[in-house]
């Protein structure tokens, strides 16, 4: 599965800008659907994701993220910590977030 998924998708090298899609749990109603993120590690096959908040939390295979068409961030402006998805979709919320 994994291998039919990387001849599929167009490979993803460190500092490249991509969207993780956020579940309707982990987000407010006027939460972004879509998470900015930078790959900021790779190893064995899956991504370690990076936002403007921090690093997320865990790793994600290549068909759990959408390549971005644009560069929004940089590996050097993602923070030294580690968080959830929900703390990170509740940093870049313009409310509140979820929880």
């Amino acid at each position: 599965m994994v291998l039919s998924a990387a001849k599929k998708l167009p490979p993803l090298k460190i500092g490249d800008c991509v969207l993780l899609p956020v579940e309707k749990i982990d987000r407010g109603p006027s939460d972004m659907q879509n998470l900015i993120c930078v790959i900021v590690a790779h190893k064995n096959g899956v991504f370690q994701l990076g936002s403007s908040v921090g690093k997320i939390k865990g790793w994600y295979n290549r068909a759990d993220i959408v390549a971005a068409d644009c560069q929004f961030l940089n590996v050097e402006n993602v923070p030294d910590k580690y968080i959830s998805v929900r703390e990170a979709i509740s940093g870049v919320s313009l409310r509140d977030g979820q929880g």
